[in-house]
Parts: structure tokens; sequence; C-alpha cells
């Protein structure tokens, strides 16, 4: 009876392990980075997300524009989590305040992490990072921004 848990442990880790690496299951995909739309005090980036299940827990979605003519300047947005979705696609607007920006070309990275798994632990201890990004123009005409 001794062999038969050892197997049951051996073969347990060996399914986590293939679930974890091969299949690589996420809760939730970033789709894409739409047209930035210009808000009164901010610049909101859509970005479309894919959620695969009813109930998400610990996805996080973090994003920061880099200025390409001066990369050690960097603007964080708020991490979050996306725990309050619904299964289907769907769009959220990532904003990014105007009084932090300078008229120049950005780079938007967005990175969404999922990291829970009740089954399976291995999610938590290595994380799923899907990383997408997009090149925008920043510039300020007559008082007001515009985004290419």
């Amino acid at each position: 009876m001794g062999n038969f848990g050892n197997y049951f442990i051996f073969i347990m880790a060996f399914v986590a392990i293939i679930d974890r690496f091969i299949f690589r299951r996420k809760s939730v995909e970033i789709l894409s980075i739409g047209d930035a739309v210009v808000k009164e005090s901010a610049i909101a980036f859509p970005v479309s997300l894919r959620v695969k299940r009813s109930w998400v827990s610990n996805a996080q979605i973090e994003y920061w524009l880099q200025d390409l003519k001066n990369p050690s300047v960097v603007i964080s947005g708020k991490t979050r989590p996306v725990d309050a979705s619904k299964r289907g696609e769907r769009e959220e607007y990532l904003l990014i305040d105007t009084k932090y920006l300078e008229p120049t070309k950005w780079d938007l990275k967005v990175t969404l992490t999922n990291g829970n798994c009740r089954l399976n632990p291995l999610y938590r201890i290595f994380p799923i990072n899907d990383c997408i990004e997009r090149q925008f123009t920043i510039e300020k005409r007559e008082g007001d921004w515009d985004v290419k």
C-alpha cells in the first residue's frame, strides 16, 4: 500500500508539471491595444481582453509608457486585478494622466499576469505573463492632446 501512495504523488506531480509548462492554461488573454482616446485630463488606451472563465482570481494587469527618445522616462499606470470580469471578450481603458506627458513618441507596454489555480500550485510559483506593446505619437496642439 505504501508504494501506491508514492506512485500517486509522483503521477500527480507529473500531471501538474505537464499542465503548467505544456498546456499553459490562462484565465485571461490580451488581444490588442486600440486607438487612444483623449479624455479631460488623461489619455485612455483601450485594451481588448478575452476572459475564459466567469470567475477569475489573481489575474493582474499592469501598464506603462516609455519615452522612445529618452528611455529612462517611464510613466506607470496603476496595477489592478482583473477579477470583476465576465466571460467573453471585453475592453478595458488604461488611463495615463496628461500632466506627466511630453509631446513625443511613446511605447505602451501592457502585461497581464495569470498566477492562481486552486488545483495546480505551480501557477502560483511560476505565473504566466502575457505582454503586448504598441507605439504612439503624442502631440499637443492648441492646448489639446493628439494621439496617433
